[in-house]
């Protein structure tokens, strides 16, 4: 596997790690959402794993032939934002609801 193809996985966790954030953070604003903030991020799971195969079918392909390192170049990024989109999480649920005291 080349660089520029990591480079592009890297930058794809990095996008979908800040649109899930960034709706989570929206949602923690909004007093009836923020209670369902795990449920969205657990719907956001499955959307995220949908759009990466969507823009890298050839890592799906039926018979890949992949050595280890070209496995860790798809596995590290996606370990890294998931753990990066958990932390982050984490501190939104932390967080008191708006408007409460």
């Amino acid at each position: 596997m080349n660089d520029p193809f990591l480079l592009q996985q890297i930058q794809f966790q990095a996008l979908a790690t800040a649109l899930v954030l960034l709706l989570c953070f929206v949602g923690s604003k909004r007093p009836k959402i923020q209670p369902a903030l795990g449920f969205l991020y657990l719907f956001s799971l499955p959307a995220k794993l949908f759009f990466f195969y969507y823009f890298f079918p050839e890592l799906f392909a039926a018979s890949p032939s992949l050595s280890t390192q070209e496995k860790a170049y798809i596995l590290l990024p996606l370990a890294l934002f998931l753990l990066l989109e958990v932390f982050g999480l984490a501190k939104l649920l932390r967080q008191k609801p708006s408007g409460t005291d």
